[in-house]
């Protein structure tokens, strides 16, 4: 009697376990635009990112920024004043009417489980709206479990309107062709100045 094959090995992608200094780098991607419906790749990698120091690297255009701390350590960045840099996250910051992204790439067809949160970190946050999109599906509301417009904090906040530092947790599954996009954006809501903002992400292909 034949024994029954062994199910595939689940595979695990972590945002900055895996962040690359290319862009694209494997299923990574860094750029701006609007989540789910324009997508600009940042053409290569700023090293020090005019922090002090140059405790971070990030890929920049203008004032939307994703951005990693390279210092191993959580830091009040001394040019803003206002920031935590937040070590083993990755850090986002909108523009004006441009979104910070993400975009994670499936490797192969498969079941993908996604799990994460998006966390404040500037002490005057004037309104956060994190974006999740499969493809040009927005899945957001379904991410957070909530039935309407989700926003950390700012104008039509409704997660219990967060303070710097507080996170709020989502999850969802989804079956996805090979090379379909799943974006993770962050919208400023208006204005953009202080609106730092950390992306946890761990994407797990396989059954959940």
């Amino acid at each position: 009697m034949l024994a029954s094959p062994l199910p595939a090995a689940a595979e695990t992608y972590k945002v900055v376990r895996d962040f690359s200094y290319l862009n694209p780098g494997g299923v990574w991607s860094y750029g701006s635009g609007d989540t789910g419906r324009s997508f600009t790749l940042v053409p290569s990698i700023t090293d020090g990112c005019g922090t002090p120091g140059g405790r971070t690297d990030c890929f920049r255009v203008g004032n939307a920024i994703v951005y990693i701390n390279t210092s191993g350590n959580a830091f009040a960045d001394p040019g803003s004043g206002t920031v935590l840099v937040g070590d083993n996250v990755l850090m986002l910051h909108p523009a004006d009417g441009v979104d910070a992204i993400v975009r994670f790439r499936a490797p192969r067809a498969g079941t993908y489980t996604f799990k994460g949160s998006y966390a404040i970190m500037d002490t005057s946050p004037t309104g956060i709206a994190p974006k999740i999109f499969v493809g040009a599906t927005d899945v957001t509301k379904a991410a957070f479990g909530s039935k309407i417009d989700v926003a950390l904090t700012g104008p039509g906040a409704v997660l219990a309107k967060k303070k710097p530092g507080g996170s709020k947790a989502f999850t969802f599954t989804r079956t996805l062709k090979a090379g379909q996009p799943v974006y993770f954006g962050v919208n400023a809501l208006g204005n953009w100045l202080f609106d730092s903002t950390a992306l946890k992400l761990e994407v797990r292909i396989g059954d959940p």
